[in-house]
Order: structure tokens, then sequence, then C-alpha cells
């Protein structure tokens, strides 16, 4: 599959101009080890905002729309369960693939599907956050809903 979105360092902005940056930089939440922390990159506005755009209608009432994905996986209670980074492993097969993850029109990083395999829960928040994640290739999406569910989907 053709990469839905073509990504240069040119979309990157600095971590210093991320909005999102507390969640991977301040001790009150965490503080990410700087060789991990260099392996997330924010995208510029504009650049999430393509992503936003180009995601949500894949989403239908804060799930995958089950018409546009095949073998439709879900893990629910995400935060109270051991199994989630296991489970997140093996749905990203490829773990260095870098991943766009996709909070708003506005917040967007790529990241390596290790590093957001091993700090999930900095960056989808239970109660607050829903996360679009999919790699540039748009192959599956992965939605995880302020409910405190993953849905994982490959696109048909």
């Amino acid at each position: 599959m053709k990469n839905f979105l073509q990504i240069s360092k040119s979309d990157h902005m600095p971590m210093g101009l991320f909005s999102l940056k507390w969640r991977f930089t301040d001790p009150n939440y965490n503080v990410l080890p700087k060789d991990k922390l260099l392996r997330i990159v924010p995208l510029k506005e504009e650049v999430a905002s393509k992503m936003y755009q180009h995601l949500m209608p894949f989403l239908k009432n804060f799930q995958l729309d089950n018409h546009q994905f095949r073998d439709i996986a879900e893990l629910n209670d995400v935060h109270k369960s051991d199994l989630t980074q296991g489970w997140l492993l093996k749905k990203v097969s490829n773990k260095k693939e870098k991943i766009a993850v996709l909070w708003d029109k506005e917040n967007c990083v790529l990241v390596d599907s290790e590093v957001f395999c091993k700090y999930w829960d900095d960056f989808c928040y239970e109660g607050s956050d829903d996360v679009a994640v999919s790699p540039l290739s748009g192959e599956w999406l992965m939605y995880y809903f302020h409910g405190d569910q993953f849905q994982f989907g490959y696109r048909k």
C-alpha cells in the first residue's frame, strides 16, 4: 500500500513547541529517557490537520467503521490489564516502523512502534483521549477510545 501521506523533515517541529510535550517531559506526568524521547517527532499543525482529515472518515461513533476494516480486534479496560503491552506488540508487527499518533486536528507525532508500545499509556489517557494510530502506509488503523478500549483493524 502506498503511503497515504508523505512526511518530510520540513513537516517536523521541535519537541519544545509541541503542545503535548508535557506527556513525555514533565515530572508530574512522565519523563521519558532521552533516547526514547528523540524517537518521538512532533508534526506541524498543518500536517496534523491533513492526517486528521484522512483518518477521521474511518471512524464511526468512536469506533473503527466495520465497513472499512477486516479482522477488527478489541481490547477493553486497557489501563487495568497486564496484557495491553503484549497485545499492542502483537498487533504492530514491525517494531521499527514509524507510525502516526493523532490526538486531534493540531496534535500528531511520528514515533516508532516500539516506543509507542512501551509507553502507550503516555499517549493514551483514560477518560480524556481519543487517539488514532496508523502507519504511513495506512494498511491498518488502531483507535484508542477514552472509555479505555483499543480497536485494531486492517483496511479492506
